[in-house]
């Protein structure tokens, strides 16, 4: 009996539509320690991203690049050519190759991209980052004079996988996980754990690599990290909201316009909320403007611990010209949540829109609750009058060092921001078990309905004008109760009653985003039972 490797279990459980591509590597699979078995996962994935192009539309650009190499290393590098922009055509070649012949030259690879980490170890300073947007502007640059730019093209779908290919290569050149910038964390557990860890891991990629403030929060354990597959996708999916352009940019506008403070440090925000446990903010950046489009505002990166399982992603603040390509002016990136943006909607609305309207539609229903709830905490850090009425501020690290250089190694400020209704909750739930009474169930709408009158009583004139205004039929032993909300705190309940009764729900008044977001998800909550 031939016994399945640890990354054939992996694709069985996670990534079921890379099996076909591993098939014919089974064997090699086996023989494979973690490390291995991990970078054959990542070729898997670029393996199948390269036969996913339509053919004669990537023909030009994969002539070009078997013109410059044979396998996965250049013959002759031109040294007036970016050697990051080099060795991705030449990964690209040797891929190519491999899925002809049916077999994968993986000491080749790996030696390749070995080569290119530790030339970007030992000369940073003047590479750009290989996990970063900048990475398609060098090959843009690299390919331009050569080939027409739509001609160009299909190496933009190429380019995450390959990233993912690479951090996942770095991570066998130094024997852990890569969480900082040329150092590996060791892996716990066995090798089952251990695979499972660096692949789902590999999914955050591109972009957890460039935020080594963030590593100190990434679980150490593959259960804490979201699956990737298609039911923890439906997990997630469960406790989200609809897209709302217009609530997202009004939350922008907040951010640029209202704004005092900078987040400067890292910042984690408590929430229990729509599934979110926290989020963990790194400092503000300027962003690329590959994304954002002529005049970008702001960006940061962001780690959410789900209830599904953590995972990281970036968001930045454009500007109009933003709106039209993308319908938002906030654009989120979520890598790990990327290849599941088709699961549980039809398929003609994928194809619905030739310009890729309805596309992006999907894009951001599939992540609009972690939109608006990241989008939320971060006005609430740099608007004062909330950030200053609603937070409990505890800071749980001091910076150690100064300069540009130690703050992009991790070593910043923490700063841990407590919304107060969650310490009213907190103290509730305290008191609950002092005194032997029952948690109080978390806040919940209740809507109007009639009830029954005791004997002898009528309802009153109130009562009469609500039941008619709201279309609820009535006996004439019957009245109505107007919507109110059970469960939570005293202050909780006066909180949500004050935000969705008399008040627009976007005018934010004096109460955090955050509150009327969470009102608001209520009252949609029940309006989809009903």
């Amino acid at each position: 009996m031939v016994t399945e490797s640890g990354l054939e279990r992996f694709f069985s459980r996670e990534h079921r539509e890379l099996l076909d591509e591993l098939d014919p590597h089974r064997s090699l699979a086996r023989e494979l320690d973690v490390f291995g078995q991990a970078v054959l996962g990542g070729w898997c994935e670029l393996a199948a991203s390269v036969r996913g192009v339509n053919e004669p539309m990537a023909e030009p650009l994969l002539e070009f690049y078997a013109a410059e190499a044979d396998g996965y290393a250049p013959d002759d590098p031109d040294p007036e050519r970016e050697v990051v922009a080099i060795c991705f055509g030449t990964t690209i070649n040797g891929t190519v190759e491999d899925i002809t012949s049916g077999s994968i030259r993986l000491g080749e690879l790996c030696e390749s991209f070995a080569w290119l980490h530790e030339l970007i170890r030992t000369h940073g300073g003047g590479t750009v980052s290989i996990y970063g947007t900048g990475m398609f502007q060098q090959i843009v640059r690299d390919l331009m004079p050569r080939l027409e730019i739509e001609e160009v093209a299909p190496a933009l779908g190429w380019l995450i996988p390959w990233q993912r290919l690479a951090w996942l290569s770095e991570c066998q050149l130094r024997e852990g996980a890569v969480l900082s910038r040329g150092r590996g964390e060791p892996l716990i557990g066995d090798e089952r754990e251990q695979l499972t860890y660096l692949m789902r891991l590999a999914a955050n990629q591109p972009g957890l690599a460039n935020w080594p403030e963030l590593a100190r929060f990434v679980p150490r354990r593959a259960e804490n990290l979201l699956p990737l597959s298609a039911d923890a996708y439906r997990r997630f999916r469960r406790d989200g909201i609809p897209d709302d352009p217009e609530l997202s940019d009004r939350l922008v506008d907040d951010i640029v316009d209202r704004r005092h403070y900078v987040v400067d440090t890292i910042s984690v925000i408590e929430l229990d909320e729509l599934g979110v446990k926290r989020i963990v903010l790194a400092p503000e950046e300027h962003p690329d403007r590959t994304i954002t489009g002529a005049q970008p505002s702001f960006h940061l990166a962001f780690l959410v611990d789900h209830a599904a399982g953590s995972f990281s992603g970036t968001i930045t603040l454009g500007d109009e010209d933003t709106v039209t390509h993308t319908g938002h002016r906030a654009v989120l990136q979520i890598p790990a949540i990327l290849g599941h943006l088709g699961d549980e909607l039809p398929n003609e609305r994928l194809a619905s829109d030739e310009n890729g309207a309805d596309s992006m539609t999907i894009f951001h229903e599939a992540q609009a609750a972690v939109e608006l709830l990241v989008l939320s905490a971060w006005r609430d850090l740099v608007v004062p009058d909330v950030r200053d009425q609603h937070y409990e501020i505890d800071r749980l690290r001091k910076a150690k060092g100064s300069g540009k250089r130690s703050a992009r190694r991790g070593n910043l400020e923490v700063v841990r921001y407590l919304p107060r209704r969650l310490i009213y909750r907190r103290a509730a739930r305290e008191a609950a078990s002092r005194e032997g009474r029952p948690e109080p169930r978390r806040l919940y709408l209740v809507s109007a309905f009639a009830r029954r009158l005791p004997e002898g009583q009528a309802r009153s004139a109130d009562a009469e004008t609500f039941a008619h205004e709201s279309g609820i039929p009535l006996a004439a032993h019957q009245t109505v109760v107007r919507p109110h909300y059970r469960g939570g705190t005293d202050d909780e309940r006066r909180a949500a009653m004050e935000t969705s009764t008399g008040h627009e729900i976007r005018q934010w008044r004096s109460w955090s985003a955050l509150d009327l977001l969470r009102t608001r998800t209520t009252s949609h909550t029940n309006t989809s039972a009903a």
